[in-house]
């Protein structure tokens, strides 16, 4: 049985594993419990790729192992692969070997109903006796982007992509809509260093990670998709401690109606909570509570230049003259103020805007 990880630990196994095996590994690599396997084969993983199976010899051209007990020396991460009925004796198998770190793939817990919830409290009791932090379950896993570690089954990554690292970090409780994100900010050229999706949250929390994520050197812009938040204090602290190293925290929150908090339960078992009172901690404690995913990706792209802004006063140029009325109203919205250009400056704007325009703000 292994000892739990502290924070350091954990994230340096889930983000930098030297060896990844993964329990109920499919020889199909088109299949869920396939797809990791041929990823990382794919994406170039340069660790040891241990695949689980006891009915095969090799699976995907890979020596393939009856059970965990018999791969030969360390393995620092697993994914388990096997439904939500099977998947807490998988990481209690982890904890015998000594696996720091497992994610659960299954769906078909809290999410579904009474049945579900039953099985997940097994699962968090197995992950607590046995010292395996756990990512999931309802978790299609994470990808990696500086070590080239992707034990997912996110179909992200069946197109023919490059992986760019970059420097902003992305934590989402959805699978689907993470990889959506994923998906966009490549299309929008923002590079990513992670991005980890933790599903139910029954160990590790969005939270947790954004707190690590604070500590890394990899990670300069944080980005988070809740529908509910597993534990608040964590946030707050992720959030002081994302200050304090100046790396702006930039969130999606969902569950602002009572159908929208009633989805999210029903899909990660999430609780949406009082919507006003994360809306005021976010205004507190300094995350940029943005509305949606092109908000959300705009703000990456500023904030990963590194720049800051130092006052409250803005310069607007548009093609538009009602764009840039729209652009001052909006900045006026959220107490920015559009000031009229010096007479210097209007003549140096003059001389190199078309001459159809007017060298004034909002100029147009």
């Amino acid at each position: 049985m292994s000892g739990r990880p502290s924070r350091t630990d954990l994230v340096d196994t889930l983000l930098h594993p030297r060896s990844i095996a993964v329990l109920g590994a499919s020889d199909n690599p088109r299949k869920l419990s396939g797809r990791p396997i041929d990823y990382l084969k794919r994406f170039g993983y340069a660790g040891r790729i241990l695949p689980v199976n006891s009915r095969r010899a090799t699976v995907q051209g890979l020596p393939a192992h009856p059970t965990l007990d018999a791969v030969d020396g360390d393995i620092d991460l697993a994914m388990v692969m096997l439904d939500a009925a099977h998947a807490a004796d998988g990481i209690r198998a982890c904890g015998r070997r000594g696996i720091k770190v497992a994610i659960v793939a299954a769906a078909g817990y809290a999410e579904t109903g009474e049945q579900g919830a039953l099985l997940q409290g097994e699962l968090k009791a197995a992950a607590e006796e046995s010292g395996v932090r756990v990512l999931g379950p309802n978790c299609l896993g994470l990808i990696s982007v500086h070590d080239r570690a992707v034990p997912t089954f996110t179909s992200a990554l069946d197109e023919n992509i490059e992986l760019r690292p970059g420097p902003v970090a992305f934590v989402s409780q959805s699978g689907a809509f993470g990889s959506f994100i994923f998906s966009e900010a490549r299309h929008y050229g923002i590079g990513l260093a992670h991005y980890v999706n933790t599903g139910n949250e029954v160990d590790i929390s969005v939270s947790e990670l954004l707190g690590a994520f604070a500590a890394t050197d990899e990670s300069k812009v944080l980005l988070a998709y809740l529908e509910g938040v597993s534990d608040g204090p964590g946030l707050l602290d992720a959030a002081r401690a994302a200050h304090a190293a100046d790396k702006p925290v930039i969130a999606v929150k969902v569950g602002r109606s009572a159908a929208g908090a009633r989805a999210a339960q029903s899909h990660t078992a999430s609780l949406a909570g009082e919507d006003r009172v994360f809306d005021g901690a976010a205004r507190q404690f300094g995350l940029t509570r943005v509305s949606g995913v092109e908000p959300m990706l705009d703000a990456a792209q500023i904030f990963a230049t590194g720049r800051r802004t130092k006052g409250r006063r803005l310069t607007t140029l548009s093609l538009s003259g009602g764009a840039g009325v729209l652009m001052a109203d909006e900045a006026a919205t959220h107490g920015i103020a559009v000031d009229t250009w010096d007479e210097e400056w209007q003549r140096r704007m003059a001389g190199v805007i078309p001459r159809s325009a007017r060298p004034a703000t909002p100029s147009t």
